[in-house]
């Protein structure tokens, strides 16, 4: 897999710099040109009268639809209160920048599908936050698992940086298909998705999509509660790609990060997904998780890679795969640090990391591979490194724990394979 990283977008006083290192979202997104003039931003009280504790939507929308129209970016500043809005729409070709102290909330009385920040079937979309709040209204939100905060279906060349989006009914940020289907050459940088109701963020379909120090945090209301889920809806979804990068998962319901190919096939496009420094810590469920549930032998292909991250005081495993069918993406985890697992004392023989299936199974659990998982305890909630175990009684191929490390010391350097204790495991 190759993942272009893309580096921070920056305003120097007059001059809008849009930098990215991937060859291909250089050539499919439209930046602003450099040496910009002041002149040549409009700034939103120029539009209309906004921030004073009114309804603020139809004065933001006009500057969006503004910078669209006259290919300017549109200059949001600091107000004396929150900016009050509805939801807002951003057509093609907008570029907003938010000035240091803007904060915008929603206001009251968001329907069950609405979201705050609409990108629907549209390109070249630029949002620079500097420490932007969009904050939602989450006690209201008691039903429904829609109303997202930002919301991209469908659409391309999107940078997004330096924005919090908080408190909302559905996702933090939300990533699909559209009008003419997959997202593509999505970037988000720097930004917080907290207190979220159902996902701090869903990926649902997308290609060349870059998630770069960002922060998943406090998602509870509604299942799953994941601080990150990648979940396609159907064989035709993509899943390419991808990369998040730097990022943090905390304190979520849920698991960190939970990846769910199950509605791929073999006729889908290969899955190319890589987490890469990823720290999670603190979840009730799993750091990370992996599912396929019954794909039968008609699973997706490609691959999944956690690499160089960490799990600290997750409430169950720090890396489980559950109901992994061997016709899926092949798994890799690869160097992952599991300090203190298993919080909520309930894994499979208070173990670390996992492979495991109950009863009604299909085909052979495995595609799975630990390569240099790192495990240690202090709070006495580990006794073995890793369990495999199959309630089906089907089997396991392609599974793998490869140098497992522990503390000298460690009473729990082995692991549990249907019941038999061993230190390593490979099967072919």
């Amino acid at each position: 897999m190759n993942f272009g990283k893309p580096l921070c977008i920056a305003v120097y006083s007059a001059t809008l710099l849009l930098i990215t290192s991937s060859a291909s979202m250089q050539a499919q997104m439209k930046s602003a040109p450099a040496n910009q003039a002041v002149a040549d931003l409009i700034n939103l009280s120029t539009v209309g009268i906004a921030g004073n504790g009114g309804d603020d939507t139809n004065v933001l929308q006009q500057g969006i639809n503004l910078s669209a129209a006259m290919g300017k970016p549109l200059e949001i500043p600091a107000s004396p209160v929150p900016y009050q809005v509805g939801p807002l729409t951003f057509p093609s070709n907008t570029t907003v920048i938010f000035d240091p102290g803007v904060t915008v909330q929603a206001r009251p009385g968001f329907g069950t599908n609405d979201k705050l920040l609409n990108l629907y079937g549209v390109s070249n979309v630029h949002i620079q936050g500097n420490n932007t709040v969009f904050l939602m209204r989450k006690p209201e939100y008691t039903s429904g698992e829609s109303r997202h905060c930002l919301d991209i279906e469908g659409s391309s060349g999107v940078t997004v940086s330096g924005i919090s989006c908080n408190g909302s009914g559905g996702d933090g940020l939300y990533i699909g298909a559209g009008p003419v289907g997959y997202s593509s050459n999505i970037s988000v940088s720097d930004s917080t998705f907290s207190d979220n109701r159902r996902q701090g963020m869903s990926i649902i379909s997308a290609v060349n999509v870059t998630i770069s120090r960002c922060n998943f945090s406090g998602t509870q209301g509604t299942a799953p509660s994941d601080g990150i889920d990648i979940e396609p809806n159907s064989p035709g979804d993509q899943l390419q790609n991808i990369l998040i990068e730097d990022s943090t998962t905390t304190g979520n319901a849920g698991n960190g990060i939970a990846i769910d190919p199950r509605n791929l096939n073999a006729s889908s496009a290969p899955v190319s997904i890589q987490i890469l420094r990823n720290t999670s810590s603190r979840n009730v469920g799993s750091g990370y998780y992996v599912t396929n549930q019954n794909s039968g032998n008609n699973g997706g292909t490609g691959s999944i890679t956690v690499l160089n991250s960490s799990s600290s005081f997750d409430g169950q495993y720090g890396a489980v795969a559950s109901y992994y069918n061997a016709a899926g993406p092949a798994v890799y985890f690869q160097n992952l640090n599991v300090a203190d697992p298993n919080q909520s004392k309930t894994t499979y023989d208070n173990s670390a990391i996992s492979i495991k299936r109950g009863g009604g199974g299909e085909g052979l659990l495995g595609n799975v591979y630990f390569t240099n998982p790192s495990v240690t305890s202090t709070t006495g909630t580990v006794d073995h490194i890793f369990s495999f175990w199959d309630y089906s009684y089907i089997g396991f191929t392609r599974v793998q724990v490869q140098n497992p490390i522990t503390p000298p010391s460690a009473s729990y350097a082995s692991g549990i394979l249907q019941g038999e204790q061993l230190p390593t495991v490979s099967i072919q």
